[in-house]
């Protein structure tokens, strides 16, 4: 191949996107291809690009004297997290404390204790000092959504 011709293949190739390189050697010109194709898709892994391949060429009078093939994969790494809420199991809790109250004709003041399952269910029992009542309440959990 002459320098006309060498010349003439390397604007075509710059036009498409290819890369070459030219060497000359004597009065013969040697045309070296490199084409690069990146490879969307190994073994039904979409959208991500995890391989290059380089394919260089040799040409001399129009013909392929040599070819040199380089596959590089690169590996797919793979995160997973999982995270796991503990749920707390419900235990037994006792409380105390005071309470006041009022109505039309006297005055409240009592002392209490609350007690709460493993179902969460509460139970009360209170002691009015001034008017010597005594009181047991229970309370249930509602769930709401």
């Amino acid at each position: 191949m002459n320098k006309r011709e060498a010349d003439t293949i390397l604007l075509a190739c710059k036009k498409h996107g290819i890369s070459l390189t030219i060497r000359k050697e004597g009065v013969v010109y040697y045309v070296t291809f490199i084409s690069r194709i990146e490879i969307m898709s190994f073994e039904g892994a979409k959208l991500i690009t995890n391989g290059l391949v380089i394919l260089a060429d040799t040409i001399t009078q129009n013909k392929i004297t040599s070819r040199k093939p380089t596959i590089k994969i690169f590996p797919h790494t793979i995160s997973q997290t999982t995270y796991i809420r503990t749920i707390k199991p419900p235990n037994r809790k006792l409380y105390a404390g005071i309470g006041i109250g009022k109505n039309l004709n006297q005055f409240g003041l009592s002392p209490s204790l609350m007690y709460i399952s493993k179902k969460e269910n509460a139970y009360s029992i209170s002691y009015d000092i001034l008017n010597k009542d005594i009181y047991f309440t229970m309370f249930w959990k509602i769930k709401l959504k």
